[in-house]
């Protein structure tokens, strides 16, 4: 769980300075395949894990990257929307 923080704080800051989505993205759904493949040993879940991983931080970077940033109130919001993605 702390990891997933760790990860998705230093992607969202990679974001504001590359403002690359899917390079943020593709680094959070590679991670979680191969965090769940470590773990569990199943190929098919890691697979399906990671692309899930992919699509729903996609959408979540690609909102981050579109709204201006505002001091820590946008720092608030984007750890608070994160908040589901460190269960998928």
């Amino acid at each position: 769980m702390i990891l997933k923080l760790a990860l998705l704080i230093s992607l969202i800051r990679l974001l504001l300075v590359t403002e690359k989505v899917f390079l943020c993205s593709g680094i959070y759904g590679v991670s979680r395949f191969a965090l769940s493949l470590v773990f569990t040993g199943n190929w098919e879940a890691s697979v399906q894990i990671g692309a899930i991983s992919f699509a729903v931080t996609t959408v979540y970077f690609w909102w981050l990257n579109r709204h201006e940033i505002s001091s820590s109130t946008w720092w608030f919001i984007a750890i608070f929307m994160g908040f589901p993605i460190w269960f998928v």
